[in-house]
């Protein structure tokens, strides 16, 4: 896809504001820029066209919208409302430290996180598996569930606008018209938040591609340059944010993800520009005008770390386990390149406003002992790569496997 097959040229106010039908008629490369591009206020917005923005908020069942590691998601349908449940009692230990750390962080970017172009999502409670007055209720409204289980209960991040997710599928689902077609068609793809990888390009796909699925759609640095988006300040509040995990709520942001997604509220210059007395209930918002942001959610795996140098060498296992949000040192591309510098300037220089390192001084060179120890990590990694792809492979390896980076 191309970023480059002309632009348009019409006033500013147009260009944030198109409707389905004008963006599903334009060229595909042409309609993610308009839809991914950034306002100065980090964010865009996208207004539906009628047909969509008319439909009826639907209140009947918690709707099935994915699976994470420890638990099902739900949505609360007619709400701006996300339930988390955990798969077995043992994984609603996970869900619990999911439920804690989430509040910390909440509670760090209420301190420090103004400056911070990133959202996170509010953290609403948690019900415990033997609350029989809560599941007595609840327990009939879920169609895949028999028994009760530990639950926690936060805002939704809201999928992306149709517009964006019919672009992404004419972007990217391989395959002729129809199949197109019933990508975009298929109800399971209405619930997509497309993950950020500013760290990782496309793998070169060796199989024909069998399925195409936009949750949690993996948007490639190399994807985000071809489509022309100015990925800079997304890997400034990544930094930032990991600088605030690290040394203000002090744990290591194992496994969180950094995703687009929709607010379910308006801010105040939308609320502004409504007629008088509007309803924003719900999700009728939401049908309606979407902001898109970057937002960081799931916290179930993170974990505490000492504060010195052995934390931080978990801080840099759990940098490289993440999938690959953060940039990487050492990209080949100048761009990407770009990206890693600018996250680790942001990073050290957040650093230096959270508590532990104003406070402590022998812990003021923490931070940058940490960004040498990635940079140091990449490097062996790199040569490791550099080694396996010099030896000989079988057929079978080839024909099984994935070739290229990542």
């Amino acid at each position: 896809m191309s970023s480059q097959d002309g632009k348009e040229t019409s006033d500013p106010q147009r260009e944030q504001e198109l409707t389905i039908d004008q963006l599903v008629e334009s060229d595909r490369g042409l309609a993610l820029q308009h839809l991914l591009s950034r306002t100065p206020d980090n964010s865009i917005s996208v207004v539906e066209s009628a047909a969509c923005a008319q439909r009826p908020a639907q209140v009947e069942l918690y709707a099935h919208i994915g699976v994470g590691t420890c638990g099902t998601v739900y949505h609360e349908t007619g709400t701006t409302t996300v339930l988390k449940l955990a798969k077995s009692q043992e994984w609603g230990v996970q869900l619990w430290n999911d439920y804690i750390t989430h509040s910390e962080v909440l509670a760090a970017f209420d301190k420090l996180g103004s400056t911070i172009n990133l959202r996170i999502p509010a953290v609403l409670h948690f019900t415990t598996r033997t609350d029989n007055t809560w599941w007595t209720h609840n327990l009939p409204l879920f169609t895949r569930e028999t028994e009760p289980t530990d639950v926690l209960v936060s805002e939704r991040i809201m999928p992306l606008p149709r517009a964006i997710r019919d672009s992404l599928v004419n972007a990217y689902c391989d395959g002729d018209a129809d199949r197109k077609t019933a990508a975009r068609d298929d109800p399971a793809n209405s619930a997509c938040l497309a993950r950020v990888y500013l760290g990782r390009r496309r793998r070169v796909r060796v199989k024909p591609q069998t399925c195409f699925s936009l949750r949690n759609f993996p948007l490639h640095v190399d994807q985000i340059l071809e489509i022309g988006l100015d990925a800079r300040p997304w890997a400034v509040s990544m930094g930032q944010t990991l600088a605030v995990m690290h040394w203000e709520v002090g744990c290591d942001a194992r496994d969180v993800e950094f995703v687009l997604g929709c607010q379910a509220t308006l801010s105040a210059a939308e609320l502004r520009r409504l007629p008088g007395k509007t309803s924003t209930r719900g999700t009728v918002v939401g049908f309606g005008r979407r902001g898109v942001d970057l937002w960081m959610l799931d916290f179930n795996q993170v974990r505490q770390r000492s504060k010195d140098e052995r934390g931080v060498d978990g801080a840099v296992h759990a940098f490289f386990e993440n999938d690959p949000y953060f940039p990487r040192p050492y990209a080949e591309d100048s761009e990407e390149q770009e990206l890693w510098t600018v996250f680790q300037e942001a990073y050290l220089e957040m650093a230096k406003h959270c508590t532990q390192i104003r406070t402590r001084p022998a812990l003021a060179e923490m931070p940058q002992i940490f960004i040498t120890k990635v940079i140091d990590g990449q490097q062996k990694r790199l040569r490791v790569i550099a080694e396996i792809q010099a030896r000989p492979r079988s057929l079978d390896e080839y024909e099984n496997g994935e070739t290229g980076g990542g």
